[in-house]
């Protein structure tokens, strides 16, 4: 940048053009000239006119000053002569302040991948003409202190990490810039995430020997279930299954997910940092060796009547009374083939429900029953795998209502 001026018949003692002192404590100028250097008569002397004003050469400070009618004077400089202005240009200079600041990558939580310590990579990128220093052990960045960096430049942190950086043009600073990538935290079981406060984003990590098993997956929700309790994984629009989890595959690995309680239900939410990359969910398992631990029950004693279902967390005191939290059905179904023998064919009906406390006269059987195509669409599960190919494929797609002497009302 330059600034060209035209004056006449005026002595110019000094020039500032850009002085700041900024929040971070640095004084950023980017150029100033007080041409204390000329020697002549005529300025900070005292002397203004007559014979003892002398025009001498002019000295700078700072080089590359273009100009006409322009003499040095005491500590000064001066314009014009006998009614003709004086002009000049400026050596060129760079402002450098909150627009030539470097730019970091945004500050952020991360988490460890495959190590306990998680690892991040930083991105410094310089702006035009400057050099940028950085560190990265909160100490402040300067020529003599912290990496450099003259081009976009990647480094890696460890943990919880500020990093720092300014940029120079020359001898002129920039504002510093500063960001916080933090490590978040990890816990180790579904019960230790459900201890949470809502809203709180954690690492959900499930070792192989705690026997982690999904229970039931539809509409991008999965129920699942380690030694310690039972939770559901809510990814709604945020993130998706991959692969589509599959009723009784053994789940190991880790996650990330935000703590919510919904209608009572505890929830792993999905959030921007959720992937499924780091679960591996074996096939389906049968092996007694992975059933849960024996401190999460499938049948519990309530008021002295036996429960069938999933009740994780039950805790019961000597006095016979129980702190328990059930795992409540939202959706009853039921799956029925009916093969002849004699003309060897199939036929085959779902029916599916809400769970809901209302008694519906206004409705058939006929009006509950789906195919069972649409039943496996629903609950993720593959009924009558052993088919043959053919079969399945036809018997599963449609519902012959007469067949099974249905009707409906709606």
């Amino acid at each position: 940048m330059r600034r060209s001026l035209t004056m006449s018949l005026l002595l110019w003692c000094s020039l500032l053009l850009c002085r700041v002192a900024r929040a971070d404590g640095v004084t950023h100028v980017a150029f100033s000239e007080t041409f204390d250097v000329n020697q002549s008569t005529g300025g900070r002397d005292g002397v203004y006119g007559g014979s003892g004003v002398a025009s001498g050469d002019i000295a700078y400070i700072q080089e590359g000053w273009i100009g006409s009618k322009l003499y040095g004077g005491s500590a000064c400089l001066r314009f014009g002569n006998f009614g003709n202005d004086g002009s000049c240009t400026t050596p060129e200079f760079v402002l450098i302040g909150a627009a030539k600041t470097a730019t970091l990558t945004d500050a952020c939580t991360f988490w460890p991948n495959t190590t306990e310590e998680a690892v991040m990579t930083v991105t410094v990128v310089p702006a035009d003409s400057t050099t940028v220093y950085y560190t990265t052990d909160g100490t402040e960045p300067t020529p003599s202190n912290g990496h450099v960096a003259m081009l976009t430049s990647n480094f890696s942190i460890e943990g919880t990490t500020t990093v720092k950086a300014r940029a120079y043009f020359k001898t002129l600073a920039s504002d510093m810039v500063s960001r916080t990538y933090t490590q978040g935290a990890t816990v180790g079981s579904i019960a230790a995430f459900k201890a949470l406060a809502d809203g709180t984003e954690t690492r959900l990590a499930i070792s192989a020997d705690a026997n982690a098993r999904v229970l039931h997956g539809y509409n991008n929700k999965v129920y699942l279930r380690d030694n310690s309790g039972a939770i559901c994984f809510d990814f709604g629009t945020t993130a998706v299954f991959n692969p589509a989890p599959v009723h009784n595959q053994h789940v190991a690995g880790w996650i990330v997910g935000r703590k919510q309680t919904e209608n009572g239900l505890p929830k792993l939410v999905a959030t921007g940092n959720t992937t499924t990359d780091y679960l591996a969910m074996a096939a389906p398992v049968t092996e007694a060796a992975t059933e849960p631990a024996a401190t999460i029950s499938d049948k519990v004693t309530i008021d002295g009547q036996q429960v069938d279902g999933v009740y994780p967390d039950v805790k019961c005191g000597l006095a016979g009374t129980c702190d328990h939290e059930l795992l409540v059905p939202k959706y009853f179904y039921m799956a029925l083939l009916h093969y002849n023998k004699a003309t060897d064919t199939y036929h085959a009906v779902a029916f599916w429900t809400e769970h809901l406390n209302v008694s519906d006269k206004n409705k058939n059987f006929g009006d509950y029953a789906i195919s069972i195509d649409e039943l496996q669409r629903r609950t993720g599960i593959d009924f009558f795998c052993n088919l043959p190919d053919a079969v399945e494929v036809d018997v599963e797609a449609t519902v012959d209502l007469d067949f099974w002497n249905l009707t409906k009302k709606n």
